[in-house]
């Protein structure tokens, strides 16, 4: 009796090299989640920053170009500053006034915003 050779089916080799390119394809794929996750996190955290500035330009911004001051606060996670800098005293150009509103996120990150406009109103 003797038993037949059967070769249908897979050897280990090549089992093995099968799942290390599946290991591989895996990996690769986790990173791109992991730097998808990462983006999508920085850009909610520049959307807040944006709405935040946005309310501060409405809400805070005019009383402080008129008294050339700074002023700092919290808004959840959120610390913000807004350095104000009221038009020039010459009359023979158009005065512009200037406002930096600085941002820090629970990340750490800065986002700044820098208005100006005439003395007619910050754009």
């Amino acid at each position: 009796m003797t038993l037949a050779n059967d070769s249908s089916g897979f050897t280990l080799l090549e089992t093995l090299i099968a799942f290390m390119i599946l290991s591989i394809a895996l990996a690769i794929s986790a990173e791109t989640v992991a730097i998808a996750s990462k983006s999508l996190s920085s850009a909610r955290e520049r959307q807040d920053a944006a709405r935040l500035a946005g309310v501060l330009r409405a809400e805070k911004l005019p009383g402080l170009l008129r008294a050339k001051r700074t002023l700092e606060g919290m808004d959840g996670v959120q610390r913000w500053k807004i350095e104000a800098f009221p038009a020039g005293t010459k009359a023979s150009r158009k005065d512009v006034s200037f406002a930096l509103i600085t941002i820090s996120s629970a990340s750490g990150r800065a986002h700044k915003f820098l208005l100006f406009g005439t003395d007619a109103g910050i754009e």
